[in-house]
């Protein structure tokens, strides 16, 4: 038996089924990659008591690209909290002050709640 569809019978396919799994895929992907900590290859020690410990020999993970002598500064976006995340910068006299510093009482630091 042959089966002949009309344009209001016809089986619709699974197009819009897999785009939308696919954007749900990546929506994922993206959240997990950008809120999640990335430390999974460092295996920090349990605190026993001393003020500091030797990690991996006293040599620094440092990339090749990290180890420039540029100044910059990086700062992560703030999260969906409003929360600060990662600042990487290599410092120099290039980033100190060069004017006095003025009042900041006004600065309103996020995560940090005043004591009245």
């Amino acid at each position: 038996m042959v089966r002949t569809y009309n344009k209001k019978t016809k089986p619709k396919s699974n197009t819009a089924l897999i785009i939308t799994f696919l954007i749900a895929t990546i929506i994922v992907v993206f959240y997990i990659s950008r809120y999640t900590n990335h430390t999974s290859e460092i295996v920090y020690p349990d605190y026993t008591g001393e003020p500091y410990v030797v990690m991996n020999s006293n040599i620094p993970f440092f990339s090749e690209e990290e180890k420039r002598t540029q100044t910059f500064e990086k700062y992560s976006n703030l999260d969906y909290l409003g929360r600060c995340g990662v600042a990487f910068a290599n410092v120099s006299k290039d980033t100190m002050p060069t004017e006095e510093r003025g009042q900041i009482g006004m600065v309103k630091l996020s995560g940090w709640h005043p004591v009245c």
